[in-house]
């Protein structure tokens, strides 16, 4: 766009000279308004169009509540670097996070502090992976860590740095955070879903000795 904007004002300016100086002033004056009219028309006509588009896009790829992206963009994604993988001999790892107290939260803080919750825990996430990682929303209280060219060792790196960050952090009107976090890494031959499946069973298991753990907890206390 901004090309065809600098290669028409090009246009309009030769030309408002060209008929200028085979006419008169007033002629070049006018005729150079009415290009500058069009092409200013034509601009913004063209600008909001390409917003148009880039709204859709990303509206059809994140999720709207998170600001995340969406299950639908997960899947795509995975396959490609899977793919990729798989060509160049890197690794692809992943993280998940379950928010526990879902349910709960939202029946005792309500749909509105969730959706103001939503976009602060994806931001902090974000800014403990690097550049290339991806944050995926795939359910309610499910996120996943997309993150291309890791090891093992640097996922599980990554997953206790987000652990404790989030962890530390400050969340109204919540007074803790209940999650639950795994990490797997793609091994040779296994497909996206196989992938996605081994780390929700990881992601349940840990939910089950949390469930566990805090049981024991209380029952010592008593």
């Amino acid at each position: 766009m901004l090309h065809a904007t600098a290669l028409n004002v090009t246009i309009g300016c030769l030309m408002t000279a060209m008929i200028w100086q085979a006419t008169d002033t007033a002629t070049g004056l006018r005729t150079g308004t009415n290009y500058a009219l069009l092409l200013g028309s034509a601009w913004c006509f063209a600008y909001l169009t390409q917003m148009r588009s880039h709204a859709l896009k990303r509206l059809s790829l994140t999720d709207p509540h998170s600001g995340a992206y969406n299950r639908r963009h997960f899947e795509p994604v995975l396959e490609r670097e899977l793919a990729r993988a798989a060509d160049t001999g890197n690794s692809v790892s992943l993280i998940g996070l379950q928010l526990d107290d879902w349910p709960q939260w939202l029946d005792i803080h309500g749909r509105a502090a969730l959706l103001q919750f939503l976009p602060q825990f994806v931001d902090v996430a974000q800014q403990q992976i690097r550049a290339a990682d991806e944050v995926f929303r795939l359910d309610q209280e499910q996120f996943v860590l997309l993150l291309p060219n890791c090891p093992e060792h640097g996922a599980i790196v990554l997953m206790e740095r987000v652990k404790r960050v989030l962890q530390q952090q400050t969340w109204k009107p919540f007074a803790e955070i209940n999650r639950s976090a795994a990490a797997v890494t793609w091994q040779s031959g296994e497909h996206a879903g196989q992938l996605l499946k081994r780390l929700n069973t990881k992601l349940q298991q840990q939910r089950r000795t949390s469930l566990q753990l805090a049981a024991f907890q209380d029952s010592n206390e008593e």
